[in-house]
């Protein structure tokens, strides 16, 4: 009797700790369940919109640039009308893999709505490198896939913040040049707009348009990627 017992509690005690750990660890994805877009496994908006004032707070407090990226997928339609609403579906999910193998392990990557995703990229960045990275992420999406026909691609638009650095002086150094200014920006006082080849680029101090732009179901003011 007594060497049964010997015998079986190490087992039970085994057992048990198993389903403990277990259980913690199902608690644990369902505590995570409410920062995550669960189809994509991206940050959800409320946590995106959360980290992008972190990173705006440390941007300024470091006084160097980071960017903040809008994607908006524009042809999931005509994908729809030819392909079916199966490849519409599958394309926002193609489209989050190709902005995850765009951003480095320290940037953030979230679904905002069924086609909006939004981009954090960690400073310190130099003007060029910032101005790079909205027309990288058009081309990569751009990308035709392997299992796919040719046609079977995704068009974006992009709208990019880039929090400008401050010089010497004090003073806070200009965005990127080389680009045509407009008058002003969706929701947001007049500022320096530049759009170019599917981006649409937002001068210093705009990231507060970005963060009011998360919840926005209308579509960027950006020239279409082709």
């Amino acid at each position: 009797m007594q060497v049964g017992i010997a015998i079986e509690l190490p087992t039970l005690l085994l057992i048990l700790m198993m389903r403990g750990q277990r259980r913690r660890e199902h608690q644990r994805r369902i505590q995570g369940m409410d920062r995550i877009d669960p189809a994509t496994g991206l940050l959800n908006a409320p946590v995106f919109a959360e980290r992008l004032t972190r990173m705006t707070a440390r941007a300024k407090r470091l006084q160097h640039r980071g960017a903040v990226l809008l994607v908006e997928i524009v042809n999931i339609e005509q994908l729809r009308r030819a392909f079916g609403a199966r490849s519409a579906e599958e394309l926002p999910l193609r489209v989050a893999g190709r902005l995850l193998a765009t951003a480095r392990e320290i940037d953030d990557v979230g679904r905002l709505s069924p086609v909006r995703f939004g981009m954090l990229i960690e400073g310190p960045l130099t003007a060029a490198e910032a101005a790079s990275i909205g027309p990288r992420v058009v081309a990569r999406c751009l990308m035709p896939f392997r299992d796919k026909p040719a046609q079977w691609v995704a068009r974006v638009r992009v709208a990019q913040a880039s929090g400008a650095q401050r010089n010497v002086g004090g003073r806070r150094s200009a965005g990127p040049p080389g680009r045509a200014p407009h008058d002003g920006c969706p929701g947001q006082q007049a500022g320096r707009v530049h759009a170019a080849d599917g981006v649409l680029a937002v001068g210093p101090g705009h990231s507060g348009w970005i963060l009011a732009s998360l919840a926005s179901r209308t579509h960027l003011s950006t020239s279409e990627a082709m």
